[in-house]
């Protein structure tokens, strides 16, 4: 199943990657969380700014790259799998920022921000498989809450 590490391998700069799995399995995990979400740690290359889209649209737009229906989801107030819409209308209440990842390589990111929209990217890894093949990257509704797919 996704989890934590696999968004770290994915999505982060190699050098930081120990030190931000360590801080997240110790009593450092909210801060570590707050300091994943203003993307300083993040591969630069595999950011692409796009705009602040509303929530349908975002939707769409993340479809276009595969029949994402359940993905994960890292934010301060939650980290874990989600249907796909249900991340979104999270993400629009983290004020600290989010990472969501819906497989195949494609993420959704934004930054932490007080006031106005926060900046926000796609993530586009194009060797997801090497990095995937370590876990167990099954796309069903495993460790999903009951309410949560269909609320």
């Amino acid at each position: 199943m996704w989890n934590e590490e696999m968004i770290i391998n994915l999505f982060f700069q190699k050098h930081k990657k120990e030190r931000l799995l360590w801080e997240l399995s110790t009593n450092k995990r909210e801060e570590a969380l707050k300091s994943l979400h203003d993307l300083k740690y993040v591969k630069k290359e595999i950011m692409h700014p796009i705009p602040y889209y509303t929530e349908k649209y975002l939707e769409k737009e993340l479809k276009k790259f595969g029949n994402f229906t359940n993905v994960y989801y890292m934010g301060l107030s939650y980290t874990g799998m989600l249907p796909l819409k249900k991340a979104i209308e999270r993400s629009r209440g983290e004020d600290e920022g989010c990472i969501i990842y819906c497989g195949e390589g494609i993420g959704y990111c934004h930054t932490d921000h007080e006031e106005g929209a926060p900046l926000v990217y796609l993530l586009k890894v194009k060797n997801y498989r090497d990095i995937e093949k370590n876990y167990d990257c099954t796309f069903g509704t495993e460790g999903i809450e009951e309410w949560m797919l269909h609320e």
